[in-house]
């Protein structure tokens, strides 16, 4: 490849709207949520899911304040601004709205406020762009979780108790932070991670601390460390081969990799066409819409139709409405040639609140050998990701805790 810096394509199709998750709030929870009026979502039973339903007091909000927006990763969207904004209360005293959501949810969510009715960009206006100036209008981001959301173990929110060292490592010809931890009882493998900056701030680092400890964890950031701050996450994690091999590389032996969106398309990327030295992946709702400026997608970069040998453990939330078929043929067909690979989903879009916690989870797995499928001939598999159904949840209305938190993920890369 040129010294020059890639920018991938653009996903080839237009952005789908969002499922209309909202619903009529119920008197109990409104009658429940208003007596609270600090955000926290209350639960109401809904079949096989739940109605949450937030209220925030106007008191917690900017006095200019004449619209809100319940921004909930996944669940509600820009491209239902109207489905999403909140409605105030006769008295004036709070805003309140419910959404429906699976069972087992746990994910962000936060109040993007507006001194003027919700409106859209103007004409001409850039939609994602406008979206982003407006999303600087929230209150802060907070996490909620249903009351049958499973545990985060391994995100207990201690510090980690090993060693951190940081240093500054070209890859690709940009300077960048690389962040190396040594469990206190280091174990047998080099677990490398992607998008190093979250990995810190979501406290993933910890989860390494138990039994199944790698000998170090690599977390790799995608920013110029030195000059003009420069974004090169999309140019690293997007079938690069030149990133890959010099970070492979620096690692100096076999590699447990995994990520998050692009972080997952790119360990996808690395088990495929890098055997030799990818010892498993573990893939967070990978952006499989990505093809690079031939209309190649990263299986089809990395001529997996051959089969291959290296574990992939992939999952994906399933709010996910904008990636979850692509994701979901990408698995079937690298099932289908025989690679060894397991899918699955949680109760959840795309967001950190999540993947701080599955990513570890597969990771360990990896290490562990825990339910690791063993390659195929091809044709002989066939694995449809999401096959697990979610439990039915019974009860009344029930209030649940919330905490603030850091980013806010969409779904796109």
């Amino acid at each position: 490849m040129s010294g020059n810096i890639r920018v991938p394509a653009p996903s080839p199709r237009k952005r789908v709207p969002a499922p209309d998750r909202c619903v009529p709030t119920p008197p109990e929870a409104a009658r429940r949520s208003r007596v609270k009026r600090d955000g926290t979502p209350v639960f109401t039973a809904d079949g096989d899911g739940w109605i949450a339903t937030f209220t925030v007091g106007a008191e917690r909000l900017p006095s200019s304040t004449g619209a809100v927006f319940l921004d909930v990763n996944c669940v509600t969207d820009r491209s239902r601004l109207a489905e999403g904004t909140m409605r105030r209360d006769p008295d004036g005293r709070s805003w309140t709205h419910s959404v429906r959501v699976p069972a087992g949810w746990r994910g962000s969510y936060a109040f993007i406020v507006s001194d003027a009715p919700i409106g859209g960009p103007a004409e001409g206006q850039d939609e994602r762009e406008w979206w982003i100036r407006f999303r600087r209008n929230a209150t802060g981001s907070r996490e909620g979780a249903a009351p049958d959301a499973p545990p985060q173990r391994l995100r207990t929110g201690a510090a980690p108790a090993g060693t951190l060292r940081t240093s500054i490592v070209t890859l690709d010809g940009t300077p960048r932070r690389v962040h190396s931890y040594a469990p206190p009882n280091p174990g047998r493998h080099t677990v490398m991670l992607f998008d190093g900056d979250e990995i810190l701030s979501h406290g993933v680092l910890s989860a390494f601390d138990g039994p199944a400890a790698p000998a170090r964890v690599l977390a790799v950031e995608h920013v110029a460390a030195e000059g003009a701050r420069r974004n090169v996450r999309a140019s690293d994690l997007t079938a690069n081969p030149r990133f890959r091999d010099e970070l492979l590389a620096f690692a100096d032996g076999p590699v447990v990799v995994g990520g998050c969106s692009y972080g997952g398309l790119a360990s996808m990327y690395f088990a495929l066409t890098r055997p030799d030295v990818v010892a498993g992946a573990a893939c967070l709702s990978p952006s499989m819409w990505w093809h690079d400026e031939q209309g190649r997608d990263v299986p089809t970069i990395a001529d997996a139709d051959r089969g291959g040998t290296v574990p992939i453990l992939c999952e994906a939330g399933s709010l996910e409405w904008m990636m979850l078929d692509e994701i979901a043929a990408a698995v079937d067909r690298l099932d289908r040639a025989g690679h060894p690979v397991r899918a699955g989903w949680f109760a959840g879009g795309h967001d950190w609140i999540q993947w701080r916690e599955r990513l570890p989870a597969l990771v360990v797995d990896l290490l562990l050998g825990h339910h690791v499928p063993e390659a195929r001939p091809a044709g002989t598999g066939g694995s449809n990701l999401g096959a697990t159904s979610p439990r039915q949840t019974t009860g009344s209305t029930v209030t649940a805790t919330s905490t603030d938190m850091g980013s806010h993920t969409e779904p796109s890369a």
